[in-house]
């Protein structure tokens, strides 16, 4: 697939963090905010994207937060 451009402004630091980081990395600076793009949906897409909404519900209703299948007890937060 062609890449296609994307136009974005940048406050001075985060340019100055880009910079540093391309550097040190040896690449472009185009090459990290690909990498950072990729992490960024991965993250936010990649664990939840395919899973059913009924059964994240049915978890987060049954009090299995942290993903492991065991019931949280609820009263956790107060020891």
């Amino acid at each position: 697939m062609a890449r296609q451009a994307l136009n974005t402004y940048l406050e001075p630091q985060q340019k100055v963090s880009l910079e540093r980081i391309a550097r040190q990395r040896r690449v472009s600076q185009a090459t990290v905010v690909r990498d950072a793009i990729t992490e960024y949906v991965v993250r936010h897409e990649g664990e939840y994207a395919s899973r059913p909404v009924a059964e994240a519900w049915a978890e987060l209703l049954a009090g299995s937060y942290d993903g492991d299948g065991k019931r949280n007890d609820p009263d956790d937060i107060y020891r």
